[in-house]
């Protein structure tokens, strides 16, 4: 029988009026066709989509891509052809990925793995940060906001390790996001993510949605990062494990 989870951060607290400018991509894979699951994925992408309509982004206007409709071939769709066509110069643009990631075997190279990846073939069939970084960097849109709760270690948690890759000798380069993007990732590198099993969520992704409500969704992006940091550090050790979010270019903007 499921276990069906409820927790605070589910619904948010607050509501603000739709605001057409805003647009995003809600990706969240739990249960992969040949991988192992990334525990609370999928759910924290439904439940991140819950939030962004709260701070105004019209649900037309929100792409939801989770488990099987997650491929590789959607990936590229609504980042190649659904955003450029819809966004302009005065579009925001949020986007979220909770699953697995990958390091690269011979390069410092980051990859998103979307759910049709193949196991023994890795990186022909992965989506890479680099690629990720070059289609939002070509928008016109005037802020960005990029959330990455998986991690590239490949040591576990929300991580795979290629075939044929050494985990203690990996290091990964962070995306080159250009700087109207602010980027904030649920662990550095090297790391591994944790999942809060009571709530059935990412401890990152429900340290943010818990920050959002707790401030009734006014709140710049650092100030948000100030409260959740600390928190997802406290939880990981709780865990007997090391989670360091990371926020590049914060500037002041709000979600």
């Amino acid at each position: 029988m499921p276990i069906h989870y409820h927790s605070s951060v589910d619904h948010p607290d607050y509501q603000y009026p739709e605001d057409r400018r805003k647009y995003a991509v809600v990706i969240g894979i739990g249960s992969y066709r040949s991988l192992p699951p990334a525990e609370f994925a999928d759910r924290d992408a439904r439940d991140i989509r819950n939030h962004l309509i709260a701070l105004g982004y019209p649900p037309r206007h929100i792409w939801l891509l989770v488990n099987s409709n997650a491929t590789k071939e959607d990936m590229t769709n609504v980042l190649e052809h659904w955003l450029p066509e819809k966004t302009g110069p005065d579009s925001e643009i949020f986007f979220y990925f909770a699953g697995h990631g990958s390091p690269g075997i011979h390069s410092q190279k980051s990859y998103l793995i979307p759910w049709n990846s193949n196991p023994e073939n890795l990186e022909v069939s992965v989506f890479s940060t680099e690629r990720l970084a070059q289609d939002l960097n070509r928008l016109s849109a005037r802020r960005i906001f990029v959330v990455l709760d998986s991690c590239f270690s490949g040591a576990g948690g929300r991580s795979f390790l290629p075939k044929g890759a050494r985990p203690l000798v990996i290091k990964v380069a962070a995306p080159a996001f250009g700087s109207r993007v602010t980027f904030l990732a649920a662990a550095s590198a090297d790391q591994i993510t944790t999942v809060n099993e009571k709530a059935g969520h990412g401890t990152f992704t429900y340290y943010l949605l818990k920050g959002l409500n707790r401030e009734k969704g006014q709140v710049t992006v650092r100030r948000l990062f100030g409260y959740l940091k600390p928190k997802v550090e406290d939880a990981a050790q709780l865990q007997n494990r090391i989670q360091t979010p990371n926020l590049f270019n914060p500037g002041n903007g709000r979600f």
